[in-house]
């Protein structure tokens, strides 16, 4: 603090989640608190939608008025008439919120569209729950290899830790990726491929992995199923049919 200003934002020391470095958007925090565009109250439309006009309200207004609707819909149309869109952790409240009106109507269509499938995807491939950001061991790699993921564009401050300590222990790192992102700059090999070709580039991987037998073969004969199903399936696709396809020689 600066006086009455607060002057900067700092992690916890030591925090076993992120060991006290916060990402870009806890660090803008501090943007955010002081910006003279920053919503100080409730705004309500004094026109008809689309006109953008609005006037500030005060918060026993704004919830009573929302409220008084709310109850209004519900006596009219009935509790199941009322819907609860939510996502990510916030999600709970507005669970018990819908709830306590009367309405099982709770969904979460962002999460169906965007994490769901992959959280599925990992519990059927790995056994276990899914992670945000995803639990990896990037720190004992020695090869790390990402696929149109950005990694340092985001807010997964605690991957990129373990990205630079793994780097720094002397990984490797193979991007492919048709932009040029950061993670990109510092990759050992950079891959351009064209936007959406990632599929024929791990089919190539799969089919060479198998025709020069670098495999794990013990490992995949005490635990895969299917092996000589996907040895047939990517017996076609060589280096050369992914080059063309991907762009990369």
């Amino acid at each position: 603090m600066r006086g009455d200003r607060v002057a900067a934002l700092r992690g916890l020391p030591g925090h076993p989640l992120n060991d006290g470095r916060l990402c870009p958007r806890g660090l803008g925090g501090l943007g955010a608190l002081y910006d003279p565009d920053r919503l100080r109250n409730p705004l309500r439309r004094v026109r008809e939608r689309g006109a953008d006009s609005f006037r500030a309200s005060d918060w026993d207004f704004a919830l009573g008025h929302a409220a008084f609707a709310l109850d209004k819909v519900r006596r009219q149309y009935g509790p199941e008439s009322i819907a609860g869109l939510a996502h990510g952790m916030s999600s709970s409240h507005v669970e018990h919120f819908v709830r306590s009106l009367g309405s099982p109507n709770i969904a979460d269509p962002s999460y169906a569209e965007c994490r769901g499938a992959r959280d599925l995807a990992w519990t059927l491939t790995y056994g276990h729950e899914f992670f945000s950001p995803e639990s990896s061991d990037m720190g004992n790699a020695k090869l790390i290899v990402l696929l149109g993921y950005h990694l340092g564009e985001n807010m997964h401050n605690t991957q990129v830790q373990d990205l630079t300590d793994a780097l720094r222990r002397g990984a490797k790192l193979v991007v492919a990726d048709p932009r040029l992102s950061t993670v990109a700059s510092k990759a050992d090999w950079y891959l351009p491929l064209r936007p959406g070709t990632d599929i024929a580039l791990l089919l190539s991987w799969i089919h060479i992995l198998i025709r020069d037998g670098t495999y794990d073969r013990d490992y995949v004969t005490r635990h895969a199923i299917g092996f000589e199903q996907l040895r047939d399936a990517v017996s076609a696709n060589t280096p050369e049919w992914a080059a063309a396809l991907t762009e990369i020689p």
